[in-house]
Protein backbone atom coordinates (compact mmCIF):
# COMPACT_ATOMS: atom_id res chain seq x y z
CA UNK A 1 0.00 0.00 0.00
CA UNK A 2 2.85 2.39 0.80
CA UNK A 3 4.31 1.93 -2.71
CA UNK A 4 1.02 2.84 -4.39
CA UNK A 5 0.80 6.11 -2.41
CA UNK A 6 4.39 7.04 -3.30
CA UNK A 7 3.76 6.25 -6.96
CA UNK A 8 0.70 8.48 -7.10
CA UNK A 9 2.51 11.35 -5.42
CA UNK A 10 5.35 11.04 -7.92
CA UNK A 11 2.87 11.02 -10.77
CA UNK A 12 1.12 14.06 -9.34
CA UNK A 13 4.43 15.92 -8.90
CA UNK A 14 5.40 15.17 -12.50
CA UNK A 15 2.02 16.27 -13.82
CA UNK A 16 2.10 19.52 -11.82
CA UNK A 17 5.72 20.20 -12.82
CA UNK A 18 5.05 19.65 -16.52
CA UNK A 19 1.93 21.80 -16.36
CA UNK A 20 3.85 24.60 -14.64
CA UNK A 21 6.55 24.55 -17.33
CA UNK A 22 3.89 24.81 -20.06
CA UNK A 23 2.05 27.58 -18.25
CA UNK A 24 5.26 29.51 -17.62
CA UNK A 25 6.14 29.46 -21.33
CA UNK A 26 2.61 30.53 -22.29
CA UNK A 27 2.52 33.33 -19.73
CA UNK A 28 5.96 34.61 -20.77
CA UNK A 29 4.81 34.95 -24.37
CA UNK A 30 1.44 36.40 -23.39
CA UNK A 31 3.14 39.05 -21.24
CA UNK A 32 5.27 40.12 -24.18
CA UNK A 33 2.09 40.83 -26.12
CA UNK A 34 -0.25 42.16 -23.48
CA UNK A 35 -2.67 44.81 -24.67
CA UNK A 36 -1.09 48.20 -25.29
CA UNK A 37 -2.12 51.27 -23.32
CA UNK A 38 -5.25 53.06 -24.60
CA UNK A 39 -4.44 55.07 -27.72
CA UNK A 40 -1.28 53.05 -28.38
CA UNK A 41 -1.26 50.09 -30.77
CA UNK A 42 2.42 49.17 -30.77
CA UNK A 43 4.32 46.14 -29.54
CA UNK A 44 7.93 45.86 -28.46
CA UNK A 45 10.41 43.38 -29.96
CA UNK A 46 11.14 39.91 -28.68
CA UNK A 47 14.05 38.95 -30.98
CA UNK A 48 17.56 40.31 -31.45
CA UNK A 49 16.74 40.30 -35.19
CA UNK A 50 13.72 42.57 -34.82
CA UNK A 51 13.27 45.31 -37.44
CA UNK A 52 14.25 48.87 -36.48
CA UNK A 53 10.62 50.00 -36.74
CA UNK A 54 9.59 47.47 -34.12
CA UNK A 55 12.48 48.32 -31.79
CA UNK A 56 11.09 51.85 -31.50
CA UNK A 57 7.58 50.52 -30.82
CA UNK A 58 5.96 51.46 -34.12
CA UNK A 59 4.85 47.95 -35.07
CA UNK A 60 1.37 46.56 -34.54
CA UNK A 61 0.19 43.06 -33.69
CA UNK A 62 -2.82 41.19 -35.01
CA UNK A 63 -4.04 37.70 -34.22
CA UNK A 64 -3.01 34.99 -36.65
CA UNK A 65 -5.81 33.56 -38.78
CA UNK A 66 -6.69 29.89 -39.06
CA UNK A 67 -4.95 29.85 -42.45
CA UNK A 68 -1.78 31.33 -40.89
CA UNK A 69 -1.71 28.49 -38.34
CA UNK A 70 -2.48 25.62 -40.75
CA UNK A 71 1.17 24.50 -41.07
CA UNK A 72 1.59 24.20 -37.30
CA UNK A 73 -1.79 22.53 -36.76
CA UNK A 74 -1.00 19.99 -39.47
CA UNK A 75 2.43 19.21 -37.99
CA UNK A 76 1.16 18.82 -34.42
CA UNK A 77 -2.30 17.34 -34.90
CA UNK A 78 -5.71 18.09 -33.40
CA UNK A 79 -4.70 17.56 -29.75
CA UNK A 80 -2.88 20.92 -29.67
CA UNK A 81 -4.46 24.32 -29.09
CA UNK A 82 -2.60 26.70 -31.42
CA UNK A 83 -2.65 30.51 -31.39
CA UNK A 84 -0.42 33.22 -32.76
CA UNK A 85 0.34 36.83 -33.54
CA UNK A 86 1.52 38.56 -36.71
CA UNK A 87 3.56 41.71 -36.12
CA UNK A 88 3.71 44.29 -38.93
CA UNK A 89 5.67 47.50 -39.41
CA UNK A 90 3.95 50.87 -40.05
CA UNK A 91 3.84 50.09 -43.80
CA UNK A 92 1.93 46.85 -43.22
CA UNK A 93 4.92 44.60 -43.99
CA UNK A 94 4.93 41.44 -41.87
CA UNK A 95 8.06 41.53 -39.65
CA UNK A 96 7.55 38.87 -36.97
CA UNK A 97 5.42 35.84 -36.21
CA UNK A 98 4.79 34.37 -32.74
CA UNK A 99 2.99 31.04 -32.34
CA UNK A 100 2.22 29.02 -29.19
CA UNK A 101 0.88 25.45 -29.25
CA UNK A 102 0.06 23.27 -26.25
CA UNK A 103 -1.78 20.08 -25.45
CA UNK A 104 -1.63 20.66 -21.69
CA UNK A 105 1.46 18.49 -21.26
CA UNK A 106 3.71 19.62 -24.08
CA UNK A 107 4.29 23.19 -25.31
CA UNK A 108 5.87 24.59 -28.45
CA UNK A 109 6.68 28.24 -29.09
CA UNK A 110 7.73 29.56 -32.48
CA UNK A 111 9.28 32.97 -33.06
CA UNK A 112 10.14 34.04 -36.60
CA UNK A 113 11.63 37.41 -37.56
CA UNK A 114 12.18 38.77 -41.06
CA UNK A 115 15.91 39.47 -41.35
CA UNK A 116 18.03 41.07 -44.08
CA UNK A 117 20.97 39.04 -42.79
CA UNK A 118 21.19 36.24 -40.27
CA UNK A 119 24.33 35.56 -38.19
CA UNK A 120 26.09 32.26 -39.01
CA UNK A 121 25.69 31.08 -35.43
CA UNK A 122 21.90 31.46 -35.66
CA UNK A 123 21.45 27.98 -37.16
CA UNK A 124 21.77 25.72 -34.16
CA UNK A 125 20.10 23.08 -32.09
CA UNK A 126 20.41 22.30 -28.42
CA UNK A 127 18.55 20.17 -25.99
CA UNK A 128 18.47 21.00 -22.31
CA UNK A 129 16.72 20.02 -19.16
CA UNK A 130 16.02 23.38 -17.50
CA UNK A 131 14.82 21.76 -14.25
CA UNK A 132 16.79 18.57 -13.54
CA UNK A 133 14.23 17.43 -10.94
CA UNK A 134 11.49 17.48 -13.56
CA UNK A 135 11.01 14.90 -16.30
CA UNK A 136 10.84 17.58 -19.01
CA UNK A 137 13.28 18.63 -21.70
CA UNK A 138 13.55 21.82 -23.73
CA UNK A 139 14.57 21.48 -27.36
CA UNK A 140 15.60 24.70 -29.12
CA UNK A 141 15.99 24.70 -32.89
CA UNK A 142 17.08 27.73 -34.91
CA UNK A 143 16.85 27.81 -38.67
CA UNK A 144 16.64 30.19 -41.61
CA UNK A 145 13.64 29.94 -43.93
CA UNK A 146 12.85 31.73 -47.19
CA UNK A 147 9.26 32.87 -47.59
CA UNK A 148 7.57 31.32 -50.64
CA UNK A 149 5.52 34.51 -51.06
CA UNK A 150 8.21 37.20 -51.34
CA UNK A 151 11.54 35.28 -51.02
CA UNK A 152 12.40 37.16 -47.78
CA UNK A 153 14.76 35.51 -45.27
CA UNK A 154 13.33 34.64 -41.84
CA UNK A 155 15.23 33.67 -38.71
CA UNK A 156 13.13 31.07 -36.90
CA UNK A 157 13.46 29.82 -33.33
CA UNK A 158 11.35 26.90 -32.15
CA UNK A 159 11.26 25.87 -28.49
CA UNK A 160 9.62 22.56 -27.63
CA UNK A 161 9.10 21.66 -23.97
CA UNK A 162 7.94 18.13 -23.34
CA UNK A 163 8.37 15.13 -21.05
CA UNK A 164 11.34 12.95 -21.94
CA UNK A 165 8.90 10.23 -22.91
CA UNK A 166 7.38 12.35 -25.71
CA UNK A 167 9.88 12.56 -28.61
CA UNK A 168 7.09 13.27 -31.13
CA UNK A 169 7.12 17.00 -30.30
CA UNK A 170 10.82 17.21 -31.15
CA UNK A 171 10.19 15.48 -34.48
CA UNK A 172 7.42 17.99 -35.26
CA UNK A 173 9.76 20.87 -34.32
CA UNK A 174 12.38 19.57 -36.77
CA UNK A 175 9.78 19.34 -39.55
CA UNK A 176 8.51 22.87 -38.87
CA UNK A 177 12.05 24.31 -38.78
CA UNK A 178 12.41 23.23 -42.41
CA UNK A 179 8.90 24.23 -43.57
CA UNK A 180 8.89 27.48 -45.65
CA UNK A 181 5.08 27.74 -45.39
CA UNK A 182 5.59 28.63 -41.72
CA UNK A 183 6.56 32.18 -42.78
CA UNK A 184 4.26 32.90 -45.69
Amino acid sequence: MQWAVTFSRLTLVRLVGTTLVGLALGVAIALQFRAPAPGRASVLPTSPLTAAECVTGRCTAAGATAQDLTTVRTALGPAYAVSGLRISDPHGVLREIEIVASDGERTMTIHAARAASVPKEWRAERQTNPMPAQPAELLIIRSVLVSPRDRAKWAVEIQAASPRSAPDLGAAAHRLAAQPDLVR
